[in-house]
């Protein structure tokens, strides 16, 4: 609930601070040096790909968490306020000093695919089951 309403809290913020503070470079409270030839994910750190182990990663738990929560608004919200949704679970990933990683097939080193690529992988993951949940919602309005 804390990473839910720090995504909300963040998904308020004006258009221009989030992006100041979150534009396409790594974000600014890591190191270079953690952000690529990384050996081992951290718990916090939300693994790029397919399979079993990015499934059970601790940090795809509650990347995917945080996503869940955070659908229904996405959902009904105005075009315009998609992308700030995006961009705050991004940061609220990143608050938590997690980072977005995929791993390189030839060296098995991670590197991080900074914000740019993490909000574009966030915004799939919000449209993914949408017009299911559109359609249950219109069924909920139409009920009450």
């Amino acid at each position: 609930n804390t990473l839910k309403t720090r995504a909300t809290e963040k998904a308020a913020m004006n258009d221009s601070t989030a992006s100041a503070r979150h534009n396409d470079s790594e974000s600014p409270e890591l190191e270079p040096s953690t952000m690529s030839n990384i050996p081992n994910p951290l718990p916090t750190d939300v693994i790029c790909g397919r399979g079993g182990g990015a499934l059970r990663h601790a940090g795809n738990l509650t990347y995917r968490n945080i996503v869940a929560l955070n659908k229904g608004l996405y959902t009904t919200c105005k075009k315009s306020d998609k992308l700030k949704i995006s961009r705050s679970i991004v940061a609220a990933i990143r608050e938590t000093n997690g980072r977005f990683l995929e791993q390189d097939s030839v060296t098995k080193l991670w590197s991080d695919i900074g914000d740019k690529k993490a909000v574009e992988k966030t915004s799939q993951a919000l449209r993914e089951g949408q017009p299911k949940l559109r359609k249950k919602i219109i069924e909920l309005e139409t009920q009450g």
